[in-house]
């Protein structure tokens, strides 16, 4: 399998453009809660609920973050291409050696 097949096949179409904001994260989240990885952990100083998705069964945790900046989408993008490919792909070895957890919110 080449890298230009993955990325086709596993990009999330539905995030484009520079700004995304928890308006396109929250439904890409609810699809990808298959087995109840999707947690509110609590609640921004604006009432926005503040996401947690985890994925994986292993002993290393590894924590995830991106779009520190409003304006700095293209992790964000890549992050969630990744979590697809990993959500879709249940046998990949990766998933049972790491913890993935993943923080979506927006003040």
């Amino acid at each position: 399998m080449n890298l230009e097949f993955i990325f086709s096949k596993y990009k999330v179409e539905t995030l484009q453009g520079r700004y995304i904001t928890l308006n396109d994260i929250a439904p890409v989240l609810n699809k990808l809660n298959t087995e109840n990885q999707l947690a509110i952990e609590g609640y921004s100083v604006l009432k926005n609920p503040i996401y947690s998705y985890q994925i994986g069964a292993g002993k290393i945790k590894i924590f995830l973050w991106s779009q520190m900046h409003g304006n700095e989408s293209t992790t964000t993008k890549a992050l969630f291409d990744f979590l697809n490919l990993l959500q879709s792909n249940s046998n990949l070895q990766l998933i049972y050696s790491i913890i993935l957890l993943f923080i979506a919110c927006q003040w």
